[in-house]
């Protein structure tokens, strides 16, 4: 897993108007290049064909992970460059940490339906 030192914005704050990014989630995106190119994910082979992306949020406050998926999902797609259509299976859980500690971790790779089944096993007891 991959894991950026950022704390997840809400999608209640992801766009003014219909479609437009708000400029709070213009600078997470901003941020969340800076810090994958600082984990130096940018030359990773992502496998081709149908993908699982599973997710660890680390918050201090009680929050909505759903929330949070759809936007770092699209980032880590212009990241890596691939269409997050190919993401056939996902997960999320959340973790409660100090203020100041929240983070985001990723897991990409190739969808096999049993490595996902037994992978969402290992993600939900951690």
């Amino acid at each position: 897993m991959v894991t950026l030192p950022i704390k997840p914005v809400s999608t209640n704050r992801l766009y003014t108007g219909r479609r437009f990014l708000s400029k709070e989630a213009r600078a997470f995106q901003k941020q969340c290049h800076m810090q994958l190119l600082v984990a130096k994910q940018k030359h990773r082979h992502i496998p081709e064909g149908p993908l699982e992306l599973h997710f660890v949020f680390g918050l201090y406050r009680d929050m909505d992970t759903t929330n949070c998926i759809k936007l770092v999902e699209d980032i880590l797609a212009d990241f890596y460059g691939f269409n997050d259509r190919r993401v056939w299976g996902s997960s999320q859980r959340k973790v409660k940490v100090a203020k100041g500690d929240e983070f985001i971790a990723y897991a990409l790779r190739a969808y096999d339906e049993a490595a996902f089944t037994a992978f969402q096993t290992e993600v939900a007891h951690g």
